[in-house]
């Protein structure tokens, strides 16, 4: 009797062992996002105030929303610091002096060069990119068609990192 009492144990133990590495797996690998993220809404849309600096837009808008995309988010670095996040169906804005910045999403794997004019925009898109045949990754893509872009965000929130 003893023995059947240890093995259910061992097996129960085992059991939730692999759960708990599976669900490890899963939220470093099936869902990049980082759950931590936290940005306050603001209640207008952004206007830069600053002429001399360029504005490096950041959105995160999709057609298909994952159960985990609602409450998490993307941070944003440049020249690897945080310098704002998105979470899903928002935009961020960030003011920059005009120069080449190297922008990543989550972690700083993947930089990209951005260059920034002065009292121009720029507009990257962020998201995760779910491909059948490799795991989920974020990804970051300019976006060439400036006035798609901007009609894209009319019905988006601006936030910004707290």
């Amino acid at each position: 009797m003893k023995k059947i009492v240890l093995l259910i144990i061992l097996m129960s133990t085992a059991v939730i062992s692999g759960c708990g590495t599976y669900m490890q797996v899963k939220d470093t690998f099936l869902n990049p996002t980082d759950y931590d993220v936290v940005v306050v809404k603001q209640e207008q849309h952004y206007q830069n105030d600053n002429i001399n600096n360029g504005s490096l837009y950041v959105v995160w808008s999709s057609t298909v929303e994952l159960l985990a995309d609602s409450f998490s988010g993307i941070y944003i670095n440049v020249d690897g610091k945080q310098a704002g996040a998105v979470t899903w169906n928002t935009y961020t804005v960030l003011s920059l002096k005009p120069g080449t910045y190297k922008m990543s999403i989550g972690s700083e794997d993947d930089q990209v060069d951005v260059t920034v004019v002065a009292n121009q925009a720029v507009y990257y898109r962020a998201g995760i990119d779910n491909n059948l045949l490799a795991l989920d990754t974020l990804t970051l893509n300019k976006v060439e068609d400036i006035a798609a872009a901007k009609e894209s965000i009319k019905d988006l929130t601006y936030v910004v990192l707290k």
